[in-house]
């Protein structure tokens, strides 16, 4: 089965690309060159030519614009986001991170919400680009990408594209550099982080994020006197920033009130929290948000069905 669009659909995604397009700080040509499209295409989708002519826009760039911008054609996969504890503790960090251009490494538990307050922060915010380090891992992905995110492009040789882009971070007014997943970074891109650091610091700012693996490899590196190692946690800030608390019981606590800010800010009724918040158990490891949504989505979708049936 083929993916489909609607003309409401065409008009939804437009709009998402172009309130991300109004926030990046980019011309248009440039933000073209961060999404992989040409300045024509922006044009063609900006000022609705389609509507007209729909060839101007093929179902494959349809397709890549929905991604880019996350929407879904499904009313109830719409998410909102709730000021968790660790919602407002990255987005603090972050802020800090762009203002001052400070360097910061940020390792705690997976499925806690960590790569969402990220892209919140960099849709609500100009001159910060988002890597995840899980699908440009390699020294060679990682700059053709960073290239991509920051308007240079990702044509030519990988140290012109390196320079490229670092040229165009030291040109903006306190650009931000979210890596996410870091700990799929391979060694030559952290030598490339260095590098940047050395040429950006006091420029640009820097934000690591990544789950305990992360943070053993690194001390692990260290420990071996690996090359570049010491040099480059001495430049991200020498210490790993953590969210949750240590001890289990305190953890459990705050994920049990994030729990219910998700549900709540989710449209969930409160009977209906009491249970989402409960299927925390201690032994699911205290829990994972990503659960939490997993069942909220059912309670509203079992809500939907009931409401449907009974009209």
């Amino acid at each position: 089965m083929k993916i489909e669009f609607g003309e409401l659909d065409k008009m939804k995604i437009t709009d998402l690309v172009y309130d991300q397009f109004v926030n990046s700080g980019f011309n248009q040509s440039e933000y073209a060159r961060t999404l992989g499209f040409k300045a024509e295409d922006m044009s063609n989708l900006f000022r609705k030519n389609w509507l007209n002519r729909p060839g101007l826009i093929g179902m494959n760039k349809w397709v890549r614009f929905a991604r880019v911008v996350g929407f879904s054609k499904h009313a109830d996969a719409q998410w909102v986001t709730a000021e968790t504890e660790v919602y407002t503790y990255i987005n603090n960090q972050l802020g800090a991170c762009q203002r001052e251009s400070l360097t910061a490494i940020l390792v705690d538990e997976a499925g806690i919400g960590k790569t969402w307050a990220c892209k919140a922060y960099q849709r609500q915010n100009k001159a910060v680009f988002y890597i995840d380090g899980s699908v440009n891992g390699t020294k060679s992905s990682f700059i053709r990408a960073l290239g991509r995110a920051v308007g240079v492009g990702d044509h030519g040789k990988i140290d012109e594209v390196l320079n490229d882009a670092i040229y165009a971070l030291e040109s903006m007014d306190r650009p931000l550099l979210i890596l996410d997943e870091a700990g799929d970074l391979d060694n030559g891109t952290l030598l490339v982080l260095k590098r940047m650091y050395n040429a950006l610091d006091t420029v640009c700012g820097f934000y690591m994020v990544g789950a305990d693996g992360l943070k053993h490899r690194l001390e692990r590196g260290i420990r071996n006197k690996r090359m570049g190692y010491v040099e480059f946690f001495s430049r991200y800030g020498k210490e790993f920033k953590k969210v949750l608390p240590v001890l289990a019981n305190d953890r459990y606590q705050v994920l049990k009130e994030m729990a219910a800010a998700i549900a709540i800010a989710n449209g969930i009724e409160a009977d209906a929290t009491a249970s989402t918040v409960n299927s925390l158990s201690k032994a699911q490891g205290f829990g994972d948000m990503r659960g939490v949504k997993r069942k909220i989505m059912g309670i509203k979708a079992n809500r939907n069905s009931t409401t449907t049936t009974q009209s």
